[in-house]
């Protein structure tokens, strides 16, 4: 549903993939929860006024961890496409990046879905439209926080390659597609990621029982370069699992 209202609310702590990945594995398994375990997100919700709302498109990229693979997958869906707004397939997510467009201008936020225990998650978006230009805030949670920033003003597609110094046709196509593309919620599917190699040096760092703990798919061991013993040991595991 689309309401219009201006409230504002808490933000996620804003950093990269990788890192989120690392920290949140420890959160969540200080907090006795198994991350590839089939868990939901509330729903997003888009406020602002619907005359802007007609004219934008907001695509939400996430990543999290899929209960089946065992696997870290990644996947993009359309929230909102020129005022009307999709339910989403929205799983547990470790993070979000989220592209908007309004027109020819595009704003793109990137936080990680970490929240304070005690608070009442929520995915709300507040699009703004003020003397400058559109600009874009998010709240993970309810409660007496601090306002979250605002991010924005939104600029001209071409001005924000420019900016990022993105000069590659390819990536300029695919950050494109991410900006203005429709990818149909009911139809999207999830992508497995490849880990990084600050994400596999964690790994190789713990101990066998704490390897086995995470349950990690095939790929990823195969990935770690272990030594053979420790190999062999990790993929009988993961072989009498997926009996």
């Amino acid at each position: 549903m689309i309401t219009e209202k201006s409230d504002r609310a808490c933000f996620t702590t804003v950093g990269s993939i990788y890192t989120i990945l690392a920290i949140s594995i420890t959160l969540f398994t200080l907090q006795g929860c198994d991350m590839f375990n089939e868990q939901h997100e509330p729903p997003f919700e888009v406020y602002g006024d619907s005359e802007i709302l007609k004219e934008m498109i907001i695509n939400i990229w996430s990543i999290y961890g899929d209960p089946r693979s065992r696997a870290y997958v990644e996947k993009i869906q359309t929230l909102l496409y020129k005022g009307r707004q999709y339910a989403l397939k929205n799983d547990l997510a470790f993070s979000y990046k989220i592209f908007c467009a309004y027109k020819n201008k595009v704003i793109k936020m990137e936080f990680d879905n970490l929240r304070p225990g005690k608070a009442t998650p929520i995915n709300h978006l507040y699009i703004s439209n003020e003397h400058d230009g559109i600009y874009i805030m998010y709240s993970g949670y309810n409660g007496n926080y601090p306002p979250p920033p605002k991010y924005g003003p939104g600029i001209e597609f071409e001005d924000y390659l420019q900016k990022y110094n993105i000069v590659n046709k390819d990536e300029q196509e695919v950050l494109r597609k991410q900006f203005f593309e429709f990818y149909d919620p009911a139809l999207q599917e999830a992508r497995r990621l490849p880990l990084g190699e600050d994400k596999l040096e964690y790994y190789r760092k713990l101990s066998l029982e704490d390897k086995k703990a995470y349950n990690m798919p095939v790929e990823y061991i195969l990935q770690m370069n272990l030594p053979e013993d420790e190999l062999k040991e990790l993929l009988e595991h993961a072989k009498k699992r997926l009996k």
